[in-house]
């Protein structure tokens, strides 16, 4: 077995890697431990509303580590590797244009990812959305750096009409 901890600001996650042969005695270890099962969707609401990047949909090369918010996982003080320089530049001269926030939709917008605008601007990306309740949807995006203090209207064109979109501010790092 391999086993991984990551820490995703209050939120720590333990990974288990295992052999498909063991993984059924071990499930059934947890169980006994008191540990609950869930399934993707869980998950996916969870790691949303802690907004924590999956690595089909914030994780990609479009974005870097500073987008989406992998400070705690950069080494400042390592000796060079791959991508070092680049990232050290972002950092140092402030050329970081996105960042990776919570958002609260009005409604479930299909498919993602979707643009997302302030009146005719593209400012945001939705990559993921999820339904928390019945009538409550929230999702990851990436804003552009100039608008995250901003009070204005955000909006998704959903099938030739908005969906409303709200910044959760106080996620925000």
């Amino acid at each position: 077995a391999i086993i991984f901890k990551e820490s995703w600001q209050s939120v720590t996650l333990i990974n288990l890697l295992v052999e498909h042969l063991t993984a059924k005695g071990l499930l059934q270890h947890l169980e006994n431990a008191s540990c609950v099962l869930t399934n993707k969707g869980d998950f996916d609401r969870f790691r949303i509303q802690n907004h924590i990047p999956s690595s089909l949909t914030e994780l990609t090369e479009e974005y870097n580590p500073l987008e989406a918010n992998l400070n705690h996982f950069i080494s400042w003080t390592k000796g060079c590797y791959i991508g070092q320089e680049v990232i050290a530049r972002l950092d140092t001269y402030k050329k970081v244009q996105r960042q990776l926030v919570g958002l609260q939709l009005q409604e479930m917008p299909w498919p993602v990812p979707k643009a997302i605008f302030n009146e005719a601007e593209e400012v945001v990306v939705l990559t993921s959305a999820v339904a928390i309740e019945k009538s409550s949807f929230a999702g990851l995006g990436y804003i552009k750096r100039n608008y995250l203090e901003s009070n204005g209207s955000f909006f998704i064109k959903n099938d030739g009409k908005q969906i409303s979109v709200t910044l959760q501010k106080e996620q925000l790092q």
